[in-house]
């Protein structure tokens, strides 16, 4: 009876034991794929960009901007430690250089490509020419320190180091192009600067010039009170063109990008303005030198209301402006005129100014518009 009973505890014993076991097991199992495999490393960290097939082709391979990207493997205990060391680098290089990571595990065909041996692998995609990207190993120690130096030394920088009497041979340097000039205390391009001229490579041309080599003449003329700044010069300007300005204090990535954006834009409708000659067609098409005509075709439309346009003859972007604006609205509620100021009435000028929109109804109760009109315009364009 007493054998009976010490067997009857050790079957127990050892079936808890076995139960106990492979509970264990199916814990470690859970915890395993939700820490490592279900949740990604750098999923909720919006410095760190998870790539996937798709976007690795179109982000990193596709675009002009430089990627540091690393090659990692959710199981690895090397990873897990430089996570904290890649976020710091991440956030440190948030303006300058996008941060990226692949699960290797999840898409081997990526790391098969770059002949990834070994995790953490961390590469550079940046462009080699103003065309072509290369991948470049990093090999050094897995600190921020390193791995930061390792991005600035690497990064292509397509900067121009400009003096004071520079200016000028650095605006003919491709005249066609837009130029963006940082007026600055560092002798050097940093870091951003060096990304920004290889992401715009085609189509800006950057240059740096420290504060002591500006004439002051120059500076008076740029209206430069502080620095860094940022100058953007239209195609084909000369150093004593009036620049578009941008102050770089406190401001964020998409601040400088949309400054260069409205520098491409800019650049891109003086581009498709007519010659001189066509200019003054447009002058003699839309410009009106006789008010009572003005006020006679307002009377004639009185379901519409009449906007006038007080401009320079010899203003050709307004002239521009004023021809697409009426060819746009032509079958809108608006009845469009314009006139010169010379040709318009003393108390109008005084009333409006020179270079402003009006906006009247058939019995010329008449209000300045400015940039109103056009938020009207845009309304009535939805």
């Amino acid at each position: 009876m007493a054998e009976t009973c010490q067997t009857f505890i050790q079957y127990h014993a050892l079936k808890s034991l076995s139960f106990r076991f492979w509970l264990s097991i199916s814990a470690y199992i859970l915890v395993y794929y939700v820490y490592f495999v279900h949740c990604l490393p750098y999923d909720n960290y919006s410095n760190v960009i998870e790539l996937d097939q798709r976007t690795f082709e179109k982000e990193v391979l596709g675009s002009s901007e430089n990627w540091l990207v690393e090659f990692y493997a959710p199981w690895c205990g090397y990873c897990k430690q430089l996570e904290p060391v890649y976020k710091k680098v991440a956030s440190r290089l948030k303006d300058a250089v996008r941060v990226g990571a692949v699960n290797a595990e999840k898409y081997p065909n990526l790391s098969q490509r770059y002949q990834v041996r070994g995790f953490p692998t961390i590469f550079l995609f940046r462009l080699s020419n103003k065309k072509n990207k290369i991948p470049v190993e990093y090999q050094g120690d897995r600190t921020s320190k390193s791995l930061l130096s390792f991005v600035e030394e690497r990064i292509p920088s397509f900067v121009a180091q400009v003096k004071s009497a520079g200016i000028e041979p650095f605006l003919r340097n491709e005249p066609e192009l837009p130029h963006v000039l940082l007026a600055t205390m560092r002798k050097a391009p940093s870091v951003l600067l060096k990304a920004l001229s290889s992401t715009y490579a085609e189509s800006i041309i950057f240059g740096i010039i420290h504060k002591d080599d500006i004439d002051s003449e120059l500076m008076k003329l740029y209206g430069i009170e502080k620095y860094p700044v940022l100058l953007g010069f239209q195609p084909n300007s000369k150093a004593t063109s009036l620049p578009d300005t941008f102050h770089l204090e406190h401001m964020q990535r998409k601040d400088i990008h949309g400054f260069l954006k409205q520098v491409l834009s800019k650049a891109k409708l003086n581009s498709s303005a007519t010659s001189s000659d066509d200019m003054k067609n447009v002058s003699n098409k839309f410009g009106v030198d006789n008010w009572n005509k003005i006020v006679s075709d307002c009377l004639a439309h009185k379901e519409k209301i009449c906007i006038l346009f007080i401009f320079c003859a010899n203003d050709e972007f307004a002239l521009l402006f004023w021809k697409n604006l009426t060819s746009r609205y032509r079958d809108s509620i608006f009845q469009f005129s314009s006139i010169t100021w010379e040709h318009c009435p003393k108390r109008w000028l005084e009333e409006f100014g020179t270079d402003s929109s009006v906006c009247f109804n058939s019995t010329l109760v008449a209000w300045k518009m400015r940039c109103v009109i056009l938020l009207l315009l845009n309304v009535l364009s939805l």
